[in-house]
């Protein structure tokens, strides 16, 4: 993960490179928690910035098995005075993964987390 420089004044096309993903946090006004989205790429518009093809992590348990996947957004529009950091990445496999990929892939893995005891480890995690 690479921090890519954000200013008003820098370029207006935020870009990853190729087979990568942006990972912006940003903080809405009077909040001190960060909120973070990942994107294909965005533009700086005035004092705001678009990130186009946003997805959210999220994750499932499907039979005590956790599995992440993507949630879409779509585009976004934010004040980019509300943007904290900006960082490039490689597309995570859970990038391009739906809901019912994960669920899918969480039943496949069912047997292998009951054969290895990880089924009690993350029955555990879950409280």
């Amino acid at each position: 993960m690479e921090q890519i420089e954000f200013k008003l004044d820098g370029p207006l096309a935020i870009s990853p490179a190729r087979g990568g993903v942006l990972l912006v946090r940003s903080r809405s006004a009077g909040r001190q928690e960060l909120d973070s989205v990942f994107c294909d790429y965005g533009i700086l518009a005035g004092r705001s910035v678009q990130l186009f093809n946003c997805r959210a992590k999220t994750f499932l348990i499907e039979g005590q098995i956790p599995f992440d996947y993507a949630v879409k957004v779509g585009l976004l529009t934010l004040a980019a005075d509300q943007v904290v950091e900006v960082f490039e990445l490689q597309a995570p496999p859970w990038y391009h993964r739906s809901e019912e990929d994960a669920r899918i892939l969480a039943r496949e893995c069912r047997a292998t987390v009951e054969e290895t005891g990880l089924a009690e480890f993350f029955s555990l995690m879950a409280g």
